[in-house]
This record gives structure tokens, C-alpha cells and sequence, in this order.
């Protein structure tokens, strides 16, 4: 069975399969397929020392698959309590500060929406940012940028620090800080932070489930589903004061930093496992699997980095 599973094998099966709108392989081809076939203990040393080291590679591979699994589980955790204040409980007693000094506000009555137009026809600018609903990655922000020479229409002006927010389908989250100053789509509302609030503080509250849930349940349109200015500044959301919210945004940062390195890794790991099976075999089926070998060591390296 691990022998047919074998490049070693598959090679030579691929090669005598008949092309046609059905591939065919032929009994007789099949009988023609060489083997390597060691003694009978031997075989069974190999297939015993294959599925050790297969079980040690599937075990990484389910844990590894959890944490990729679990992923936004544990971010949802981590930011309802950041903003219930667990995150932060201890950092309010060193500073003698209590939860009662949270605040219910709407979003609108602390971002301030730009609506600065920029006007293609009228301003040849080419060396100016563009952004697009396409170069915002689902839950992922910003990832590439486009120029305002390929700009057509009319758009909105951001600034460095604004708030980027996508109102199409905001089921994709797609939302971010700009790091530049630009324009974007239409489809993307801008907010900016006003002086006693910290944008990123902002930026993390739309990435909880209850903004995301409450976004899609306020949306216009079946096929192009779209959220708006008004609800948006409408959401309510309970608010510290500005050295908390700064405290939140460092320990958010450093907790889901390591959530997203943790993801991954197990990403990585779930990609070298495929490779380090096809290695092993093509060891078991030349003779080389031993007892102390390169793809045990790998094996157990796995198990060592999703543990």
C-alpha cells in the first residue's frame, strides 16, 4: 500500500496511463510496473518504521490544523476582553481608575467622517495613493496599493491615521489605519479620530463580532449589500478614556501578534507535512530509512513547533 503511494510508483503509473478523455491503465501495464521488494521482515521493519513516523506527522498536522482552526475564536475572545475591560483590569487598579469611567458613545459622536472629494478631471496628480475596496484584504486591511492615475471618477481624501472603513459587504471586514495619505472609493468611508481618541482603538472595535454582525444587519442591497455613513456613526460602543484605550491597542498588538505567528506556523507546518511524507517514502523504498534519519528529526520538529 505505501509503495503505490510512492513517487517512485505514481511515477510509473503516470507514465504508462493511455491520455485520452478517459486516462486508462491497462492490467498488463500494470503488471509491468517495477518494484522494489526486500525481504519479508524487512518489509515489514519498513512499513512499521513508515507509519511510526506518519503517525508522529499526522499528530502535528491535527494540532497544527487546530490552531489554524481556532484562530478567530481566539482573536474574538482576546477583543471581548479588551473591550470589557479584562484587558485592562489590572492596569486600572495600578492607576486608581474604575469601569465606571467607560462611556457609552456612537461612533459618530467621536470619529469625524471626511468627506473631501478629489476630482480626477480637474487635478492631473499621478504620484498620489489610490485605494480600492481590492486592495483591502478580508480582515486583513490595506495589503497593496493602486495609483490615482488609473482613477476615473470622483473620490474620497484621506489623511494618515484615518480610518479606512469598506461599506460594501461588510461581512469581508475590511477596515484599516492608513499609514499615507491618499484617496480612496467611495465605497470605503473615511473616519478620523478626534484629539481625546486613538483611531487604533477604533480600528480594533471593528473587528469584533458584534460590529460586524450589527454592519451586516443594517445593509441595503441583495446582490450588493452596503452599509452606510449613518449606521456606521450610529453603532454604539462602550468607551475608556484615551490612556486606556492606548493601553488596550499595546496589549491588542502584542496578543494578536502572537495569535497571527502562531497561525502561521501551523499554516507552514501543514504545508511541509505533504513533502515530508513523499521524503520519507522515497527513503523507505530505497533503503535508507533508518533509525535515526533526517525525516524523523523533521517529524519531530513539527510536533515541536505546533506544541
Amino acid at each position: 500500500m505505501w509503495l503505490l503511494e510512492s513517487e517512485f510508483v505514481q511515477r510509473q503509473i503516470k507514465e504508462s496511463t493511455i491520455s485520452t478523455t478517459q486516462p486508462k491503465l491497462a492490467l498488463f501495464r500494470i503488471e509491468k510496473i517495477n518494484i522494489p521488494l526486500p525481504p519479508f521482515a524487512e518489509q515489514q521493519r519498513i512499513v512499521d518504521r513508515i507509519e511510526s513516523l506518519f503517525a508522529k506527522l499526522d499528530e502535528a498536522k491535527e494540532k497544527a490544523q487546530a490552531v489554524v482552526d481556532g484562530f478567530e475564536s481566539r482573536k474574538a475572545a482576546i477583543l471581548h476582553k479588551a473591550f470589557t475591560g479584562e484587558l485592562t483590569a489590572k492596569w486600572r487598579l495600578r492607576h486608581f481608575i474604575s469601569t465606571d469611567s467607560w462611556e457609552e458613545k456612537k461612533i459618530g459622536s467621536i470619529l469625524k467622517p471626511i468627506k473631501e472629494k478629489f476630482d480626477p478631471t480637474t487635478k492631473k496628480q499621478s504620484d498620489i495613493p489610490y485605494i480600492g475596496l481590492e486592495h483591502m484584504g478580508r480582515s486583513k486591511g490595506i495589503t497593496e496599493t493602486g495609483s490615482v492615475s488609473e482613477v476615473k471618477s470622483l473620490k474620497t481624501v484621506f489623511k494618515r491615521g484615518d480610518i479606512l472603513y469598506g461599506k460594501l459587504r461588510p461581512y469581508l471586514n475590511k477596515h484599516d489605519i492608513a499609514q499615507f495619505s491618499g484617496v480612496c472609493s467611495t465605497d470605503i468611508l473615511v473616519y478620523r479620530a478626534s484629539s481625546n481618541t486613538t483611531a487604533s482603538f477604533f480600528n480594533y472595535v471593528m473587528d469584533t463580532n458584534a460590529f460586524i454582525q450589527y454592519a451586516n444587519e443594517h445593509t441595503k442591497g441583495i446582490n450588493l449589500p452596503r452599509t452606510s455613513e449613518t449606521e456606521i456613526s450610529n453603532y454604539s460602543v462602550v468607551v475608556p478614556g484615551k490612556d486606556e484605550q492606548t493601553e488596550i491597542v499595546r496589549i491588542l498588538d502584542t496578543l494578536l501578534t502572537k495569535e497571527q505567528q502562531s497561525k502561521e506556523a501551523a499554516e507552514a507546518v501543514l504545508g511541509q507535512i505533504e513533502a515530508i511524507k513523499k521524503s520519507i517514502l522515497a527513503r523507505a523504498f530505497r533503503g535508507e530509512l533508518g533509525t535515526n534519519d533526517p525525516a524523523e528529526e523533521s517529524a519531530v520538529e513539527l510536533l515541536k513547533q505546533v506544541l
